[in-house]
């Protein structure tokens, strides 16, 4: 970091965030040195952060001070290598600016398990106390916080996953059997209700308008198992566990996301909400109370206080070889989720965690196909033997 980087973080309104705090100088004295402890573990839970000291909570500069740059790196690194676990590796640096100097301190996010301020006892730790950065500060980590943090070290994943959809050349159709994935039979039924122009309209660009298809038949792919409730479970076998008795909200038909004016989609004469109306293609299906549903272009997205989840479709490979009568698009997709730490309501988290795998299996079931054989394999293995007898 040097001198131009801490003008601007204290130049932007919201300087002091979850990962930037500022203090005063006196921090450093044997008092202020015991909570800058708490502040520093506070960071290390949660993203990590940098604390400039030196700087006031206005964003002014406290002006040039006479650090002793070599012992306060000295204590500090003293201090948290006697006082954290697990031991944390901080950097430590010294800024000196045209307004006035800076410690800059930064804090790296936690590895494994959560880090505390302790306090020893003839060499033991006799207490641990966990604390961690919020909006409004720092505060002590409650029962339920801290076995977030004990079994979160990673609740986030990233799943990519593809598939083909094979299409008539002569006409928008799309090439399935009875085994092929269940998500091109959709393409396939919305392909049949476009006029002329609107196939014209999807072929454009290679066919890649298509894909702006996708978020609204993989909506339809979640609405069929999220018609009772949110909260639900795979089991091994594919079976599906229900929680009822969780808070949710009901999503209609009425209430998907239009299409955009900058989107392919919203050239078409097709009404896509009245072609939800369909019950065999989309159920009201029930989500999280407080959750945003979104669509753009290609990205579904589902925003909430307390976590993310987007798919989308990534980019598109197009062949159309002459001997076949029909063209292959394969889209490349990629299912993100994100949890925030929950500041409130830990106890729906499982729930949360749940409902990300949930979605995730959908698309093994449905969309993605390296998943789907691996699903099916014996179900295509009879399939194929089936038809070889027959021929």
């Amino acid at each position: 970091m040097d001198s131009d980087e801490i003008i601007k973080i204290i130049n932007n309104p919201n300087r002091e965030s979850l990962t930037i705090d500022f203090k005063k100088s006196d921090v450093l004295k044997e008092d202020g040195l015991k909570k800058l402890l708490k502040h520093i573990v506070s960071f290390a839970n949660r993203n990590g952060g940098i604390i400039l000291i030196g700087i006031l909570d206005n964003g002014t500069f406290e002006g040039k001070k006479n650090f002793n740059v070599k012992e306060v790196k000295q204590d500090l690194n003293n201090l948290i290598h006697d006082k954290i676990r697990p031991v944390l590796s901080c950097d430590i640096q010294f800024i000196p600016c045209d307004e006035g100097d800076v410690i800059v301190v930064s804090i790296p996010k936690m590895k494994e398990v959560p880090h505390a301020v302790v306090k020893l006892k003839n060499g033991e730790v006799e207490s641990r106390k966990y604390y961690i950065r919020t909006p409004d500060g720092k505060r002590l980590v409650s029962d339920r916080q801290l076995q977030y943090l004990f079994k979160n070290v990673e609740l986030d994943f990233l799943f990519p996953f593809k598939f083909t959809l094979n299409i008539y050349k002569i006409d928008l159709k799309a090439v399935y059997d009875f085994e092929g994935l269940p998500c091109l039979r959709d393409f396939d039924h919305i392909f049949n209700d476009l006029t002329e122009n609107d196939k014209k309209i999807l072929k454009d660009e290679n066919y890649g308008n298509m894909s702006q298809l996708f978020p609204y038949l993989m909506l339809c792919s979640i609405s069929r198992y999220l018609n009772k409730t949110w909260a639900i479970r795979f089991t091994p076998d594919r079976n599906v566990v229900l929680n009822l008795a969780v808070p949710k909200k009901k999503l209609s038909y009425s209430k998907i996301p239009l299409p955009q004016k900058d989107s392919k989609l919203f050239k078409l004469s097709l009404n896509l909400r009245e072609y939800f109306k369909e019950p065999w293609l989309f159920h009201d299906f029930y989500l999280p109370l407080g959750v945003k549903l979104n669509i753009n272009k290609t990205l579904l997205s589902f925003e909430h206080k307390d976590f993310s989840f987007k798919l989308a479709v990534q980019h598109t490979d197009f062949s159309s070889a002459k001997f076949n009568d029909y063209s292959s698009l394969t889209l490349h997709c990629f299912y993100d989720v994100k949890f925030n730490f929950p500041e409130y309501n830990y106890e729906l988290y499982e729930n949360y965690h749940q409902l990300a795998l949930a979605i995730k299996r959908i698309i093994q079931m449905n969309w993605d196909y390296e998943s789907y054989l691996e699903i099916n394999q014996f179900r295509l293995l009879d399939s194929i033997n089936k038809k070889l007898d027959r021929i």
